[in-house]
C-alpha cells in the first residue's frame, strides 16, 4: 500500500515557482532612474511652511495669543483679599485631615538600627523589650 502524503510530498517537490521575466530587472532600473532624475512632490507641511500667506497668518495668530495674555488681566474668580468661598474652606480643611492621615512618620534611628549595632544616641531604646512605650513618653 502507497502512503497519500508520499504521493502528495512528490507533487509539491516537483513545483517550483516560475521566473520572473528576464525583463523585469532592466525594466526596474529604468523606472527607478526616471523616477530619482524628477523633482520630489513637496509634502503638505513643506508647502505650509513655504506659503507666505499661512506664515503671517501664524505668526498674527502667536501675537495676538501673546499680546491678549499680557494685556488682559488673570481673573480668579474673586475680588483681592477677601475671604476664599466655602467650598474652598471646607477643600481645604478636608486637604489637611488627609494629609495628617496620610503623612508617614519620620524614621527613628533605634527602628532602623535593630538589627545593626546599637546606636549611641539611644541605647535605652534597643533594649527596651516594648517599642510601644517609647512611643507614649
Amino acid at each position: 500500500m502507497s502512503d497519500p502524503r508520499d504521493r502528495v510530498d512528490m507533487l509539491l517537490s516537483s513545483l517550483q515557482p516560475p521566473e520572473p521575466p528576464a525583463s523585469l530587472r532592466s525594466s526596474a532600473l529604468a523606472r527607478a532612474d526616471a523616477a530619482w532624475v524628477q523633482p520630489a512632490i513637496p509634502d503638505r507641511w513643506r508647502q505650509i511652511w513655504e506659503s507666505r500667506p499661512l506664515r503671517l497668518a501664524w505668526a498674527t495668530a502667536v501675537a495676538a495669543l501673546a499680546a491678549a495674555n499680557l494685556a488682559l488681566p488673570a481673573r480668579s474668580g474673586r475680588g483681592q483679599g477677601g475671604p476664599p468661598p466655602p467650598e474652598v474652606a471646607a477643600s481645604a480643611v478636608q486637604d489637611r485631615e488627609l494629609r495628617e492621615v496620610v503623612q508617614l512618620p519620620r524614621l527613628r534611628e533605634a527602628y532602623v538600627a535593630m538589627e545593626a549595632a546599637r546606636p549611641a544616641a539611644a541605647p535605652h531604646l534597643v533594649d527596651a523589650p516594648d517599642l510601644d512605650k517609647e512611643k507614649t513618653s
